[in-house]
């Protein structure tokens, strides 16, 4: 019967270390809240290991308008668009790859009113970007492992849509094409929970035999 208790109390803690390495790895995220859409993924190609927040703010909300702040769902609109897409990276990989750019493979950059970057707040590294392309350079300091990009923004009229992203360790006036189904080759929290239950429910029937 203890074997059976110890053996719960060790998946018990690995289950709780790896919710505390999620909590930490998000640590680094402050976009505020959308009702119009939100969402992230890992991003894991040509040595470059990262996270993505993106956000999409509606500023004809008017159910959403602070009148107190001028803000929609939280966000200042850097431009007059009725969207504002927002950003957001971390660098999960090593000091050896440090991030170069992050480019927006899908969209118009002519469709837009405002294309730059917001200040986070949380000393995210701010980036360059001239207003012409959905391609933003970090030469103000090295984007290491576990540090953060300012908000990553453009405004528009165009309806949320979605599209695929490349970033890179490397500088250079076009990012090479990445497919879409390169986004993600580890699992997301909700696989990682999944697994830790089956591996319970499975240590749980041994123990009745």
């Amino acid at each position: 019967m203890r074997k059976n208790n110890t053996k719960r109390l060790k998946l018990a803690g690995l289950f709780g270390a790896v919710l505390l390495l999620q909590t930490i790895a998000h640590a680094g995220y402050y976009l505020p809240e959308s009702s119009t859409w939100q969402g992230s993924r890992y991003y894991n190609q040509n040595d470059v290991y990262a996270y993505v927040e993106y956000a999409v703010y509606n500023t004809d909300s008017n159910s959403y308008h602070d009148t107190m702040d001028g803000q929609i769902d939280g966000f200042a609109n850097p431009g007059n668009g009725q969207y504002i897409y927002a950003y957001q990276v971390i660098n999960l990989g090593t000091d050896l790859n440090p991030i170069a750019t992050f480019s927006l493979l899908d969209g118009d950059p002519t469709a837009t009113d405002y294309i730059g970057y917001t200040d986070d707040g949380n000393g995210g590294l701010v980036p360059d970007n001239y207003g012409g392309s959905f391609i933003w350079e970090f030469t103000n300091g090295l984007f290491i492992a576990n540090a953060h990009s300012a908000f990553l923004v453009f405004t528009s009229d165009s309806a949320p849509v979605a599209g695929s992203l490349n970033i890179s360790t490397e500088y250079g006036l076009e990012p090479p094409i990445v497919p879409e189904t390169a986004a993600a080759s580890i699992p997301e929290p909700a696989t990682i929970t999944l697994f830790t239950v089956g591996a319970f429910a499975l240590l749980k029937r041994k123990s009745r035999k």
